[in-house]
């Protein structure tokens, strides 16, 4: 998806199951038909997904990661509410959609 304009718009394909289906029609077709079948779950992995450590284990990774310190208060400003951050002068308001990421405003 290039736009914004939902009306441009078009599934071209559909696929499932390693199989490709010309139309939404086509794919409709199929599952009423009863040709399409679920994977058995327990052919799927769930380790890819996991937080277990794989592998043997890095140098240091047994020690605390890094933690921010500000030993005179922070040198920014955020409002969680407005979605506003001030720093050093700067200042700017911050959002998040799902399809444009993250969007800074008033720079």
């Amino acid at each position: 998806m290039t736009g914004t304009d939902v009306g441009l718009y078009r599934i071209l394909k559909v696929v499932h199951d390693q199989q490709v289906y010309e139309s939404v029609d086509a794919f409709v077709a199929a599952w009423k038909a009863g040709k399409l079948v679920r994977s058995p779950s327990e052919t799927i992995s769930p380790d890819w997904a996991g937080r277990n450590r794989r592998g043997r284990r890095r140098e240091l990774d047994d020690r605390p990661g890094p933690r921010l310190v500000y030993p005179d208060g922070a040198r920014f400003r955020a409002d969680e509410e407005e979605q506003w951050v001030s720093w050093m002068g700067w200042s700017f308001y911050l959002s998040f959609e799902r399809d444009m990421g993250v969007s800074l405003w008033d720079v």
